[in-house]
C-alpha cells in the first residue's frame, strides 16, 4: 500500500495529537506547519517534521490529505490561500466542532480540483497548544465524519484510513444532526459548567466553598480552563442548537427546583 502524504495545518491539541499519532501509526509521510514558529522548530527538533520552518503553502503541495486545524474562522481565508497550491486531487478535511453549512461553502470554493470531507474528532482537553498534545488523544473516541455529495470513494477512503490510523472510530453523519448532538454532549455542558463556577465564586461563602471543593466540582468544572476565546466562536457558530440545549437543561433544573420546594423526597433523583 502507498504511503499518502498528509499535511497537518495547526499544530495545537488537535492537529499536534494528530501528528503524533500517525507518526506513532507509520504509513504517512508527514507534513506540518503552524502560525507560531516557535511551534514549528520544537516540532522539528522532535522529529516529527522534515524542516523547521515550512510555510503553509510549501506543507501542502504535495498533499494528498490536508487537514486544517485551525480556528473555525480561519478556514475560508485559508482555504482561499492554499488553493493555488493543493496538487490535483488533493483531499481537505478540518476538525472544526460546528459543521453547518462550511463543507459546501469550502467545497464551492475549492472547485473541482479537491475534495472536501468535514470531520471533527469527538476528543480534546481543557489544555491546549503544542506541548498538551499526545499521541493517544483519539483512542476509541468517535470521530464525526460528513460526507461531501459526488466525493469520490478513493477520497473517502482516505479520510477513514487517517481516522483508524490515530485510534479513533469514523462515524457519518449529516451537519445537522452533528450540530444538535454536539450541542447536548458538549457546547451546552461547558456553558453549564462556566455557570456553576460563577455561581459558587459570587456567592458569599465563596472562600469556604472553594475551600471544601473536591472531585465533584472539579471534575464537572475542568472543562472552564479551556481557551474561553474558542469556545465563544464555537457557541456563538452554534448558537441555535445550544440555546437549545440550555433551555432543555434549565426546564430539567427548574422542575428539580419546583420540586424540592415542594418537599418531593424524589426530587435528588431527577
Amino acid at each position: 500500500m502507498t504511503r499518502p502524504v498528509a499535511a497537518i495545518i495547526g499544530l495545537g491539541l488537535i492537529g499536534g495529537s494528530l501528528l503524533r499519532a500517525l507518526r506513532q501509526a507509520g504509513g504517512w509521510r508527514l507534513l506540518g506547519t503552524d502560525a507560531d514558529e516557535q511551534t514549528i522548530a520544537e516540532a522539528w527538533r522532535a522529529g516529527y517534521l522534515p524542516e523547521a520552518a515550512l510555510s503553509p503553502e510549501k506543507a501542502v503541495r504535495e498533499a494528498d490529505l490536508v487537514v486544517l486545524c485551525v480556528p473555525m474562522g480561519a478556514i475560508g481565508p485559508l482555504v482561499r490561500r492554499l488553493k493555488p497550491c493543493l496538487k490535483p486531487g488533493a483531499v481537505v478535511t478540518d476538525v472544526s466542532s460546528v459543521k453547518g453549512g462550511l463543507a459546501q461553502a469550502v467545497q464551492q470554493e475549492l472547485g473541482a480540483g479537491s475534495v472536501f470531507i468535514g470531520g471533527h474528532p469527538m476528543a480534546g482537553s481543557e489544555l491546549h497548544g503544542w506541548h498538551a498534545a499526545r499521541a493517544d488523544l483519539f483512542a476509541g473516541k468517535a470521530y464525526m465524519l460528513e460526507r461531501t455529495p459526488g466525493a469520490p470513494e478513493q477520497a473517502v477512503a482516505l479520510v477513514e484510513r487517517m481516522v483508524l490510523a490515530v485510534g479513533a472510530r469514523p462515524v457519518w453523519m449529516t451537519p445537522a444532526v452533528h450540530d444538535r448532538a454536539t450541542a447536548l454532549i458538549s457546547h451546552a455542558p461547558h456553558v453549564v459548567a462556566s455557570a456553576m463556577v460563577l455561581a459558587a465564586a459570587e456567592d458569599e461563602q465563596a472562600p469556604e466553598a472553594m475551600a471544601l471543593a473536591a472531585s465533584c466540582f472539579r471534575d464537572m468544572t475542568r472543562v472552564t480552563a479551556s481557551n474561553p476565546e474558542m469556545w465563544v466562536e464555537i457557541t456563538s457558530e452554534n448558537r441555535q442548537e445550544v440555546d437549545r440545549a440550555l433551555h432543555a437543561v434549565s426546564r430539567r433544573m427548574l422542575d428539580v427546583a419546583a420540586a424540592l420546594t415542594a418537599g418531593d423526597e424524589a426530587a435528588g433523583r431527577a
